[in-house]
């Protein structure tokens, strides 16, 4: 490969190579994590750190096929119209959405972005 030990292209990073930063400009090479807000902490505690990740994916996948469901059924009721009804569609799409947001949340606590 191009980038080899001793090289002097393996010392600069990728973006310095294409030209996007400045001279003089280094890339970051890892994302800050951000800080979470007392309630979020709150919650993020009460679960045990290493089972965050399992349940972030089980909540996400419990959502997605939540959502899945809730988008099967807005098409077949395209051909009966007069069944359809309201208060179950915003249920299931009210918690389609908690689930996705908590799994998306917990995933991102457990890979270290939240603190």
């Amino acid at each position: 490969s191009r980038l080899r030990e001793g090289h002097p292209a393996s010392e600069r990073s990728l973006a310095e190579d294409v030209g996007c930063l400045g001279p003089g400009r280094q890339a970051r090479a890892m994302v800050e994590p951000m800080q979470m807000s007392e309630k979020a902490r709150h919650f993020v505690d009460k679960l045990h750190p290493e089972l965050r990740g399992d349940v972030g994916l089980l909540l996400l996948v419990v959502g997605g096929l939540l959502a899945f469901w809730f988008l099967s059924y807005e098409v077949s009721m395209l051909k009966r119209p007069h069944e359809r009804r309201c208060l179950p569609q915003f249920l299931v799409a009210m918690m389609s959405s908690a689930l996705l947001g908590f799994g998306g949340f917990l995933l991102l606590v457990w890979a270290g972005l939240y603190v």
